[in-house]
């Protein structure tokens, strides 16, 4: 039964962030308050206790299963699957999607189909070439800053960290279309022999054609750790060498919201319909007010359009009234 050798590096990873310690008063541990991200010298320190921790003599790396595990999601960053490739890893585990369920694949199963299957290849490639290219115009901004800060820290030893994480990213292919005075050598050093570095991108790109096929990526579905259920896989090593995972159970999807929208439906509905009753109820009394009009501007009765009731004086006082015409404010009787 083979031997299962873990490695991996936490973190957020920001490519402009790779040159950045961060606030933190710490050698290991780069970011701000709140968040932690990944930086180059990281990643050459990781490659450092990758490449010579192996003890070649009791654990040679063909019998052992290499597993990268970050948190990042590796099947979307070019950078840290690159890591993964050139580490010689067998399998990654990530999680960063917010995935419902976990998800596992090769390069082959997330690759844009377009251009047959050597058009797969040429796709998967391609993202590594743009990471190339992106890392070459933000070297191209900061190398000075860099080369300055080193001369004072007179550090030889973060001097050779940085210039390994620089080699690790320098030898990714780029387009042929692409002319070669755009690309921008990742080192603090001139550029290398032209046949040395032919051979290193020949190479890598032997590594790229198989992780295409053999680099399998699981991704982990968010925790949830509630009451009545929870999120967990177990992975399992038999005695024939078979990687599997055993057992699983996630959140899933929630597809209640469908039944609380027709219940919010349904009591929409009512409120709308008893609403327009009470909106027809008050156009009735209104059509009831219009229609008695008549009947209401009678001697002595209500006139809607004036106001308060008024009435007309009767008896003594008809024939001398002053201002006691059909609906005024009153009478006043004559003194002669």
């Amino acid at each position: 039964m083979p031997n299962i050798k873990l490695y991996g590096i936490g973190g957020t990873l920001k490519i402009h962030s790779l040159f950045d310690s961060g606030t933190f008063n710490y050698n290991s541990i780069n970011g701000k308050v709140s968040e932690l991200w990944i930086t180059l010298l990281q990643i050459a320190e990781l490659y450092l206790n990758v490449t010579t921790s192996q003890n070649t003599e009791t654990l040679p790396n063909k019998q052992t299963i290499n597993i990268f595990v970050t948190h990042a999601p590796v099947i979307k960053t070019p950078l840290l699957e690159h890591l993964a490739i050139i580490t010689n890893a067998d399998f990654t585990i990530s999680q960063g999607l917010h995935f419902r369920y976990p998800v596992m694949g090769n390069g082959m199963s997330f690759v844009d189909s377009m251009g047959g299957s050597s058009g797969y290849i040429e796709n998967y490639r391609s993202k590594f070439s743009r990471l190339r290219m992106i890392l070459g115009e933000l070297w191209l901004i900061i190398k000075n800053d860099i080369e300055e800060l080193l001369q004072e820290s007179n550090s030889s030893n973060l001097k050779n960290l940085l210039e390994l994480g620089l080699s690790l990213f320098d030898k990714i292919s780029v387009p042929a279309s692409d002319p070669s005075d755009k690309i921008v050598p990742l080192s603090l050093y001139p550029d290398q022999d032209a046949e040395v570095n032919k051979k290193v991108i020949k190479k890598l790109n032997d590594y790229y054609f198989q992780a295409y096929y053999n680099l399998w990526h699981f991704n982990l579905c968010d925790f949830t750790n509630k009451n009545d259920e929870r999120n967990y896989m177990i992975f399992k090593l038999d005695d024939k060498g078979n990687f599997k995972l055993d057992q699983c159970s996630s959140q899933g999807f929630n597809f209640n919201f469908k039944v609380r929208d027709e219940e919010e439906a349904a009591d929409t509905t009512l409120i709308s319909s008893q609403s327009d009753d009470k909106a027809e109820d008050d156009i009735n009394a209104l059509a009831y007010g219009r229609s008695s009009r008549g009947s209401t501007r009678a001697r002595g009765g209500w006139n809607p359009r004036r106001g308060n009731p008024s009435f007309r004086p009767r008896g003594s006082f008809r024939g001398r009234a002053r201002g006691g015409g059909g609906g005024g404010g009153g009478s006043r009787p004559s003194t002669r």
